[in-house]
């Protein structure tokens, strides 16, 4: 990772319990991520939690707007499922990522 920080550990923690509570409004049946209209190949956003020895907490890709939605999937779900999710969770869920940094 060309940006890679150290993270605040409560930063974190906050970060994964709010990917945690991200929940699918819609499943889309039928719906592929590498479908271009739904932005998540590649994803607008990939969320990435990693534990100290690099192991995968929890991950979540996100694609475009729709209206007061935002197309996602994750690892989690079936494989190739895509979900629609609360865009106003997204938001909060991408402003928190810029703020992760520990404080010196």
């Amino acid at each position: 990772m060309p940006t890679a920080v150290r993270a605040d550990q409560d930063r974190v923690d906050d970060l994964v319990a709010h990917l945690a509570t991200l929940e699918a409004t819609t499943f889309l049946d039928g719906a592929r991520p590498s479908t271009p209209s739904l932005g998540l190949a590649p994803p607008v956003l990939k969320v990435v939690a990693l534990d100290k020895d690099g192991k995968t907490l929890a991950s979540v890709s996100l694609g475009k707007r729709s209206g007061a939605s935002r197309y996602a999937t994750s690892p989690h779900l079936d494989v190739g499922s895509v979900v629609l999710v609360r865009a106003s969770d997204t938001d909060r869920f991408q402003a928190r990522t810029d703020n992760l940094a520990a404080r010196q």
